[in-house]
């Protein structure tokens, strides 16, 4: 999935070569470039998307908009980092060396903020244009830029939906539209998240296994249950 959504009339239509429409010329030299420290010339780098719009005396995002993207527990889907929006101007590359990692992918752990629930996803609002907005998660996309794939992002929650994301890699529920895998056993489980392969189980119950196969503590366990069921988190690790 390139997208959380097909774009409406009125979405960026102007394109790069041999890339998606709203691809800035920055985004295209860096999509698939392959080293994110090299992208820094030092400690912090501009980023490679269009500023969002705003409208003079209005907020970008209403905050009825933004409770609706973080009600319960989280719906992420995969979202093509070339045609963002952002609404900051720089990452740091300490922050980016983390997400190289794989921690957040295997734990939840983020580089900065880590009790806000917020931020525990890279969060994109769709505004009435088709234009992906990123509220939180700058540097998980940069990331995912310069890596050539998509991010992994928070997104509005289809109606009738009832998944959740446990983990970046590790998702609750009936189906979801992020390649995934089905596993019952929590070893083959946390041995596919750890492969970088996104597992899907049935519910919360059979998630908690998962997360102690993958050696995360009881209380850091209980935190991404939590998070996972009401969305709200109380650990800031």
């Amino acid at each position: 999935m390139t997208g959380p959504v097909d774009a409406p009339a009125g979405a960026p239509t102007d394109a790069v070569d041999g890339h998606p429409p709203g691809t800035t010329d920055a985004a295209a030299r860096l999509w698939g470039s392959g080293d994110v420290a090299a992208a820094f010339s030092s400690d912090k780098t501009v980023v490679p998307w269009r500023s969002a719009p705003r409208r003079k005396h209005e907020r970008l995002v209403s905050s009825g908009q933004v409770a609706s993207l973080l009600a319960g527990g989280p719906w992420v889907v995969d979202v093509d980092p070339r045609t963002l929006h952002a609404t900051q101007p720089w990452v740091v590359a300490s922050h980016a060396a983390h997400y190289v990692t794989g921690v957040w992918e295997t734990t939840g752990a983020t580089s900065a903020d880590r009790a806000s629930f917020a931020n525990r996803y890279p969060l994109v609002h769709v505004d009435d244009r088709g234009r992906s907005i990123i509220l939180a998660g700058h540097h998980r996309s940069f990331v995912a830029l310069v890596e050539g794939r998509p991010v992994r992002a928070r997104v509005l929650r289809p109606p009738g939906t009832t998944t959740v994301a446990v983990l970046p890699r590790l998702l609750a529920g009936p189906e979801s539209p992020v390649p995934h895998r089905v596993v019952t056993d929590p070893d083959e489980a946390a041995g596919a998240i750890r492969a970088g392969t996104t597992v899907l189980v049935a519910t919360l119950a059979h998630a908690g296994p998962v997360l102690v196969a993958l050696g995360l503590t009881p209380d850091v366990v209980a935190d991404r249950l939590a998070m996972a069921e009401h969305g709200r988190c109380f650990l800031d690790r």
